[in-house]
């Protein structure tokens, strides 16, 4: 199993790309691969026919003994997905020599239950995933998994290789609200027993706008906020701000009008905040919870309250204007261009994209001061904007850009085909 790897605003994410049967030699060979970073798997899995059953193993005295099977390997042969090395391809490539192996291990039994975090009830029948862990603690791979539940609503998931795996429980709670939690777990040749996770249902979390610097947002401007939180799978909230939230000035003795959204979170999260749809030049310059600046690091589900978060924009974003052009001199119409921070880290928020006209010009606006690689294509990205390991590829293909707040400065340039 081939597995294509993407970064999705910082968070990682994981699509089956191809698949391929080993020969009698145990070979294999998979083609017709678009350019990227796979993850490679090794997976033997007993055929799923009618009435297949397993004959258990047994000792000389005819004991059972443990359930034994192949485990997943990853390349270069690790049992764990947090291990495993992403193969890089590139256009016209072949690559040859990467040999898995397959080992036998015990299958364990997880072993736990769900419990509804307002009441304390065990929750019946919950529906329950199983997801392998990448290195980062947040990119998921699902994994097929066999629940049941007995009639005391204690789960068990059946045939587990060893591994890291995140667990995922979503069950329907009082007035249809939607309980959910989840747990981190690694196995090893033992059953996992008495896994208790916590679900809760989402809580609504109050926010306001706040601007900074000489502009003052316009009052038809409807800034759109998305809180996305770093686990792939997790419930994202993206919402449109309004004009009907009031705050109170006991200095003047007046209630004012201000812009303001609720979203609803998970405690057992943590969130990036986005601000969309912004006018002029105004970027999102920081998410503050009690005065503290958070967007750096996320904002934790953990601290939710009704005190509101405060999104702050700033009008004095700066702007790259230009034209886009090939190699050889002739302008890309309609080529997309990327703004990547550099280094990308704690500054997702920071990545601005935009297109070319039909005369190859473009325009960033609102672009928050600091280092940037400026990245333009055609039909495929040159690198994977979004994978800091990755940002070489990206400074190879583009150009260094550094922008000062509240300056427009123009620039021609020159976009490399890919190889």
């Amino acid at each position: 199993e081939l597995y294509h790897t993407d970064h999705i605003r910082g968070r990682s994410a994981y699509s089956l790309a191809a698949t391929a049967v080993t020969n009698d030699r145990g070979e294999f060979r998979v083609y017709g691969l678009a350019p990227g970073a796979y993850l490679i798997a090794s997976v033997f899995d007993p055929p799923s026919t009618a009435n297949y059953r397993e004959q258990p193993m047994t000792d000389s005295d005819g004991r059972v003994l443990p359930a034994m099977g192949y485990t997943t390997t990853f390349f270069p042969n690790t049992e764990l997905m947090s291990q495993a090395v992403p193969v890089r391809l590139d256009y016209g490539q072949e690559l040859a020599s990467l040999d898995l192996s397959l080992r036998q291990a015990r299958k364990i039994a997880i072993r736990g239950f769900v419990l509804n975090g307002l009441t304390g009830v065990r929750v019946p029948s919950a529906g329950i995933t199983l997801e392998r862990v990448d290195q980062s603690g947040q990119g998921t791979m699902p994994v097929n998994a066999r629940v049941s539940f007995d009639r005391d609503n204690n789960f068990q998931i059946s045939g587990v290789s060893p591994g890291s795996y995140r667990l995922v429980a979503r069950a329907a709670g009082e007035s249809g609200t939607v309980l959910i939690g989840h747990t981190v777990v690694v196995t090893g040749s033992e059953d996992v027993e008495d896994l208790k996770i916590i679900a809760t249902p989402q809580e609504h979390w109050p926010g306001k706008i706040v601007g900074e610097g000489p502009g003052e947002l316009p009052k038809e401007s409807v800034p759109r906020i998305t809180m996305e939180p770093r686990s792939m799978g997790a419930l994202v909230c993206a919402t449109t701000a309004t004009h009907d939230t009031a705050t109170h000035d006991n200095t003047a003795d007046k209630v004012t009008a201000v812009l303001g959204f609720e979203c609803g979170v998970q405690r057992d999260e943590i969130y990036d905040v986005f601000a969309d749809n912004l006018p002029g030049d105004y970027y999102l310059s920081a998410v503050r919870v009690g005065g503290v600046d958070v967007k750096p690091f996320g904002l934790p589900g953990s601290i939710a309250s009704t005190t509101p978060v405060e999104i702050v924009l700033d009008s004095r974003g700066g702007r790259v204007s230009g034209a886009v052009v090939g190699t050889d001199g002739v302008v890309w119409s309609g080529a997309s261009l990327m703004l990547i921070p550099d280094p990308p880290q704690r500054r997702l928020q920071d990545y601005r994209s935009a297109a070319a006209d039909a005369n190859g010009r473009f325009i960033f606006h609102g672009v928050a001061p600091g280092s940037y690689t400026l990245v333009g294509w055609l039909d495929e990205t040159p690198c994977d904007v979004y994978d800091p390991d990755g940002l070489d590829r990206c400074r190879i293909a583009g150009m260094a850009v550094a922008v000062t707040q509240g300056v427009e400065q123009s620039l021609i340039f020159t976009a490399r085909t890919q190889q």
